[in-house]
């Protein structure tokens, strides 16, 4: 289910990043029907589960220094 969930986050992203420049946010999420709201929310996850993966990598870096 986790791996599942992944694919479809990354999709949703590539999707968004493909045709933004064509269409616009509104109409790329209603053709994949999917609210506003949760593609915010994926967003805001992946950008949270990018910071603490930074967050690891300054903490080892700085350790090893």
């Amino acid at each position: 289910m986790k791996k599942i969930k992944k694919i479809i986050k990354k999709t949703v992203f590539e999707l968004v990043k493909q045709f933004n420049q064509k269409l616009n946010l509104t109409t790329i999420l209603k053709t994949i029907k999917m609210k506003r709201s949760t593609y915010y929310w994926l967003k805001i996850q992946n950008k949270l589960k990018l910071k603490k993966k930074l967050k690891i990598t300054t903490k080892t870096h700085c350790i090893f220094m």
